[in-house]
């Protein structure tokens, strides 16, 4: 059975439609320009929840705390100095060079900044929790390999922390609880991280083999996670005409 009928069956059975070139929705052209639109979406999407979760967090602490003038006060200052923060990491998004250890020092850096932020505004209120979410994804968008697992553990701590009351625990009982609100968390936020680590993998091999089919370079380069900078560098698939022999 040829290549391309073989192709239109095993689409008709799964009941998706294939187009005349064996492909699914259109080709494999087709379905990487939508991962590609997709993911595009996804990367402003995981942009613009950090500013929204900390502008509910403010919005929460100050309604609460209206009457505590130094709360206030606190609040507003700690909640401008996190969303100066993350804008100067989006200016610098624009200029820093992509995979160096420059760039990774500058990940590194920026994450150490936000957690610590993170820390002081659970302190002051733990409506912050909210806020501290957004720790976990700029985790995700620029950390790796084992520096990516720290980021997300010691950011579980404030978060459990916001989600005791914002109350350091005084028993036993207390730090029980508290022990396992965070081995929750850091399950949950483990088997996200990692699905999201598949899935990334799986779009990448997606993209190469239907540059090897296509017998053309993939031109269709992108960053290794959402928003994230690249070095323009692409994959160059192999040719799959037979060499003439001689």
């Amino acid at each position: 059975m040829p290549a391309d009928t073989a192709a239109r069956a095993a689409g008709s059975v799964r009941g998706a439609p294939v187009a005349a070139d064996g492909g699914p929705f259109g080709g494999p052209g087709a379905d990487i320009e939508r991962l590609d639109r997709w993911e595009r979406l996804l990367a402003r999407v995981l942009l613009a929840i950090p500013f929204g979760a900390l502008l509910l967090s403010v919005v929460l602490g100050l309604a609460v705390n209206a009457g505590n003038r130094t709360t206030v006060i606190r609040i507003l200052v700690l909640g401008t100095a996190a969303g100066a923060w993350l804008l100067v990491r989006i200016v610098l998004d624009r200029f820093r060079p992509a995979r160096s250890r420059a760039a990774l020092r500058t990940d590194i850096g920026h994450f150490v900044v936000l957690w610590a932020l993170i820390v002081l505004m659970n302190l002051v209120s733990p409506f912050f929790g909210f806020f501290a979410f957004g720790g976990y994804l700029q985790a995700i968008r620029y950390l790796r390999g084992w520096v990516l697992a720290a980021g997300v553990a010691v950011t579980a701590f404030p978060i459990a922390y916001s989600q005791t009351g914002g109350v350091p625990p005084a028993s036993v009982e207390a730090w029980i609880g508290f022990a396992v609100i965070l081995v929750f968390d850091l399950m949950v936020v483990g088997v996200m991280v990692t699905m999201g680590l598949v899935g990334e993998a799986q779009a990448e091999h997606f993209r190469r083999v239907s540059a090897e089919l296509a017998g053309t370079p993939n031109s269709c380069t992108r960053p290794t996670r959402p928003g994230r900078p690249t070095n323009g560098s692409g994959w160059r698939g192999r040719s799959t005409t037979p060499s003439p022999r001689g």
